[in-house]
C-alpha cells in the first residue's frame, strides 16, 4: 500500500478555495435577499465587487502558499542531497506486519494518514491527553461541523465540552468499550489503540494510535486516520473538513505528549 506523503501547504490552499467557494455562495444568497427591496441589479452588483475583493485577498494567500509549497519541495530536496537520506514515509515508519488487524482495516481505504510524535509518556497517557484536547478554538471548529452536518443528513456527535475528560486508568483497551465518542475494535496494552467512529450510512472512520520505543527514553506515537467512503455525502463531508482535520488531530497528536 502508497501512502501520499503530506504537503501541509496543498492541505491550506484547498481549504482557502473551499472558504472562497463558500463566500460566493454566500453572497449570491445575500444578493437574492437584498435584491427583493433594494433591486437586484444593485444587490448584484455589491456582491459582484465584494466577491473580487474576496476573491483578490484569497488568491494573494494562494500564491503565498504556492511558494511554499516550492520551498517546501525544494528544501525536501536539498536535504536528501546533502544528507543522502529521505524522510522517513508513514509507509517505512509504520509496519503493517506488524499489526495484522490493520490488514482488513487498510482494505479499499480511500484516505489514510499519519502524524508522528515522541514522548515520554506510555500509550494510555497519551490517548488521554489526546482524547482530553479541548481548546477553545476546536469548540468553535465543532460548533461549524455541526451545521454543516446537519445540512448533509449525516450523524450528530456530542459536543467536545460536554464529554469528560479522560484519565490515564480511565483509557478502555477492551473491544466495544467507548472512549469520548470512539469504539474500541482492536487494543494491546501499551503497544497500539485502534478505534472506530460509531456506525454510520455516510464514512467509515477509523483511528489506530501505535507505540513504539525508540533509542533516547522516549516513545514515538504513530497517530493514523482511515477513512471509507459509503456514500457521496462522506465523499463531500470529509474533503471539506479535510484541512481542519490535519490540523486537528496533528495539533492533539503534540497535546498528547505535553
Amino acid at each position: 500500500m502508497k501512502i501520499k506523503k503530506y504537503n501541509p501547504t496543498w492541505e491550506h490552499i484547498k481549504l482557502f478555495i473551499w472558504v472562497i467557494l463558500i463566500f460566493e455562495l454566500l453572497l449570491f444568497c445575500l444578493a437574492l435577499a437584498v435584491g427583493k427591496n433594494a433591486g437586484f441589479a444593485f444587490a448584484f452588483r455589491v456582491c459582484f465587487w465584494l466577491g473580487l475583493i474576496i476573491a483578490a485577498v484569497f488568491l494573494s494567500i494562494f500564491l503565498l502558499n504556492f511558494l511554499g509549497i516550492v520551498t517546501f519541495s525544494f528544501s525536501a530536496h536539498i536535504r536528501g542531497t546533502i544528507f543522502k537520506k529521505k524522510a522517513p514515509s508513514p509507509a517505512r515508519v509504520l509496519n503493517i506486519y506488524d499489526f495484522p488487524v490493520l490488514k482488513s482495516i487498510l482494505r479499499d481505504a480511500d484516505h489514510v494518514d499519519v502524524k508522528t510524535v515522541e514522548g515520554e509518556v506510555n500509550l494510555a497517557e497519551f490517548i488521554a491527553a489526546m482524547l482530553s484536547f479541548r481548546p477553545p478554538w476546536l469548540i468553535f471548529f465543532y460548533r461549524i461541523r455541526k451545521v454543516f452536518v446537519r445540512l448533509l443528513g449525516m450523524r450528530q456527535d456530542e459536543n467536545p465540552e460536554m464529554l469528560r475528560p479522560l484519565d490515564a486508568e480511565d483509557v478502555p483497551f477492551a473491544p466495544g468499550k467507548t472512549a469520548s465518542f470512539f469504539i474500541v475494535r482492536h487494543a494491546s496494552k501499551d503497544r497500539f489503540w485502534i478505534v472506530e467512529t460509531p456506525d454510520d450510512m455516510h464514512l467509515q472512520a477509523f483511528l489506530g494510535i501505535f507505540k513504539k520505543k525508540n533509542n533516547y527514553r522516549k516513545n514515538t506515537f504513530y497517530v493514523m486516520t482511515v477513512v471509507h467512503y459509503k456514500h457521496w455525502t462522506g465523499f463531500i463531508y470529509f474533503n471539506v473538513i479535510r484541512p481542519f482535520h490535519h490540523l486537528v488531530v496533528k495539533q492533539m497528536a503534540l497535546a498528547g505528549v505535553k
